[in-house]
């Protein structure tokens, strides 16, 4: 059920860059007890924690590969599904 659920979390620009993980029993009660400490002092105040739409240069060469990969694939299969070629750039 975990796993169906986050396979249709949405993501920035529909990219899904995420790995998932299942933790439960004290691993789950370590992170949650992190995540809300780290949280609790910064709600609302400083920059985002990431862009939607990261630089080349800000990203390791492998994972902006993988990222762009997945982007241009997204985009693909999308244009295949509309009917539009790729070449189409009006229409894309």
């Amino acid at each position: 059920e975990i796993l169906a659920t986050a396979n249709l979390a949405p993501s920035g620009g529909n990219t899904q860059p995420w790995h998932l993980y299942v933790v439960t029993g004290a691993s789950l009660n370590a992170l949650t007890e992190a995540a809300l400490k780290h949280l609790s002092g910064s709600r609302g105040s400083g920059p985002l924690e990431y862009k939607v739409y990261p630089k080349k240069e800000d990203l390791p060469a492998d994972l902006h590969q993988a990222y762009m990969s997945r982007r241009i694939k997204v985009a693909q299969d999308m244009w295949q599904l509309m009917g539009v070629k790729r070449e189409d750039k009006a229409e894309r």
